[in-house]
């Protein structure tokens, strides 16, 4: 690590493990839990839900440079990102992930929701507590596509309660309280949670 050119290097740590060896808690972790399940605004004129298109990929890339530009920690993403390659996959039939856009009026996505399956966000929550719905990634271009987008959370939720044993309680999404999506959800009822560890983590 000393010999890469990375600024700094951040993990999920092991309790007492990683501070002897110069790591620090640097913050909490935040989750958006959205309970106001039969939430379903209005879309604006031309508006709709939709999956996404191989097309979307630049409107999906800079959604995300618009949400992280002034974010701490967040992941940088070339243009040729592997995360990108993982996300364009969901437009292929038969996927096994998933991700769900607002398109406005000229089909133009100002929003997005990815299932993100297979990530270990995801993953981990889903076992934690079966009855939730996580997304791996949400995110939105303006307050009025991050209100569209909190529908199309819910919407989203109705869907798996049909498909699911146990019905879907609440959409897990990892956002932080300063975010447009928290935002949005601060109108409505739903829960932003800060959970903090003392020196160690999801580990």
């Amino acid at each position: 690590m000393r010999q890469s050119t990375a600024a700094l290097s951040f993990l999920y740590g092991i309790d007492e493990f990683y501070p002897k060896f110069g790591y620090t808690t640097i913050g909490p972790m935040y989750h958006l839990r959205i309970t106001a399940m039969a939430y379903r605004p209005p879309l604006p004129e031309g508006w709709r839900m939709r999956s996404l298109r191989r097309r979307d990929l630049p409107a999906i890339k800079r959604i995300y440079a618009l949400n992280t530009a002034n974010s701490v920690g967040a992941a940088v993403r070339t243009a040729r990102s592997p995360v990108w390659t993982q996300l364009i996959a969901t437009a292929a039939p038969n996927s096994a992930d998933t991700c769900r856009v607002i398109a406005d009026e000229h089909d133009a996505v100002v929003a997005y929701a990815w299932r993100g399956a297979g990530l270990g966000y995801v993953r981990d929550f889903e076992g934690y507590e079966p009855r939730s719905l996580v997304l791996g990634e949400v995110m939105a271009s303006s307050p009025q596509s991050a209100d569209a987008i909190l529908g199309l959370c819910c919407a989203w939720a109705a869907e798996e309660t049909a498909r699911r044993e146990q019905p879907v309680c609440w959409v897990y999404s990892n956002q932080p309280p300063w975010s447009i999506i928290s935002t949005a959800a601060m109108y409505h009822e739903n829960w932003l949670d800060t959970q903090s560890f003392r020196s160690g983590g999801m580990m």
